[in-house]
């Protein structure tokens, strides 16, 4: 194997994981956070048969759709367990962060300048 076909294999590996890793631990923080709200979990559990049945018990990505509850539990779950405790994002233009109280002159990223978000402290 030469170099350019470990970078790949290394590539899709990250890729799986990644995105095994992300999905399973929302699906753990939700089932958690039901565990310790019933109120929440009946009404989830309520609109899921509704829909379910409306749609004869199939799973389909219609089914999902429809399913405004569980959108709304997914993304509170989401908001107080973030996966992914940074993102990094590269600056593609000039930007002038505003000045702090006390900084004589603001602050210019520069494009190519790496940018770390912390995202649990946004949440």
């Amino acid at each position: 194997m030469n170099a350019s076909e470990d970078r790949v294999i290394t590539q899709a590996i990250a890729f799986y994981v990644d995105g095994y890793e992300t999905s399973s631990t929302t699906l753990a923080f939700t089932l958690w956070h039901l565990a310790q709200y019933p109120d929440i979990q009946n009404t989830l559990y309520e609109e899921v048969a509704t829909i379910a049945e409306k749609h004869q018990n199939t799973l389909s990505y219609e089914t999902i759709n429809e399913m405004v509850y569980l959108d709304m539990v997914l993304q509170e779950t989401m908001r107080l367990n973030p996966v992914g405790l940074t993102m990094q994002r590269i600056c593609t233009k000039p930007y002038a962060l505003p000045k702090l109280p006390g900084q004589k002159e603001a602050v210019v990223l520069q494009p190519g300048t790496s940018v770390l978000i912390p995202v649990y402290s946004i949440h």
